[in-house]
């Protein structure tokens, strides 16, 4: 029902990226394509041997994708890979492996050219994903909350100069962000409204898990209410601005819709 104020842009991957214990990618890409699937440990690939080897134009993407999820790098590719509902993947998926070094990613720094939207076959994304450097401690939860807005897990990476698809600087900095809204579950201690600067926010959007299936109607409902077109996060414990447990639970709601145009005023009768 309430969203904090955005103050940068971030894109993620397009690609989801999963690893998996048992064999690993081949040469070429094979049927049946890979398909994610739960298992005792979480999600992982199904059919994991039908990965091929990730091509070179890809590679970057993968490896930084990989990276913010705890794998060193993108071992293998599928075009054709499938989510968790049997449904072709936009941009494919990867297959990630390896443990990467957090003390090495802690210390990352951005590139002297900063990574730029750009289109490609499956949608907007960025140029370089290596580009990114660590995020800053003090900007943590702010990209926390901006790939929650974007429907993905967290964020891995930081340009302060990031450039949008115009080619402008983007304020406030550019994110990079990896994961699946579907897979976030609700944080222990629940998120509450208070009042912040521009009105009513929530405290801590993180908090949030995703939205159920049986409530995605519900929470784009409760969103437009508020003027916003969609629900991208749920949690069943949330609270008012009293600290009360609000009935139902409450939704985190991204974009804004427009402010209604103001009716026209008829013109007066002129007075003779």
């Amino acid at each position: 029902m309430l969203k904090a104020k955005k103050t940068a842009v971030v894109l993620a991957c397009l690609a989801p990226l999963l690893a998996s214990c048992v064999s690993g990618p081949g040469e070429k890409p094979r049927d049946p394509p890979p398909r994610i699937a739960d298992g005792k440990d979480g999600r992982h690939w199904k059919h994991p041997g039908s990965f091929g080897s990730v091509p070179d134009e890809l590679k970057e993407r993968g490896d930084a994708a990989c990276r913010g999820t705890d794998y060193d790098h993108a071992s293998g590719y599928h075009p054709d890979a499938r989510d968790y509902d049997d449904n072709h993947i936009p941009g494919g998926g990867f297959y990630c492996a390896g443990q990467v070094d957090q003390e090495k990613e802690d210390r990352r720094k951005p590139a002297a050219i900063p990574p730029r939207i750009i289109d490609t076959d499956a949608g907007r994304t960025w140029d370089h994903p290596a580009a990114f450097g660590a995020i800053p401690k003090e900007l943590k939860e702010t990209g926390k909350q901006i790939c929650l807005e974007g429907d993905f897990l967290r964020a891995t990476g930081y340009h302060p100069r990031a450039i949008d698809y115009y080619g402008d600087p983007i304020p406030g900095g550019g994110f990079f962000c990896v994961g699946h809204a579907e897979d976030r579950k609700p944080g222990p201690i629940p998120p509450r409204i208070i009042l912040g600067k521009d009105g009513r926010v929530w405290d801590n959007p993180a908090a949030f898990g995703s939205v159920p299936k049986d409530l995605k109607a519900k929470g784009d409902a409760v969103c437009r209410k508020d003027r916003f077109e969609r629900a991208t996060g749920y949690h069943p414990r949330a609270r008012d601005l009293n600290g009360r447990p609000i009935p139902g639970g409450g939704y985190f709601c991204v974009d804004p819709m427009p402010a209604p145009a103001a009716p026209r005023k008829r013109p007066g009768r002129r007075q003779r």
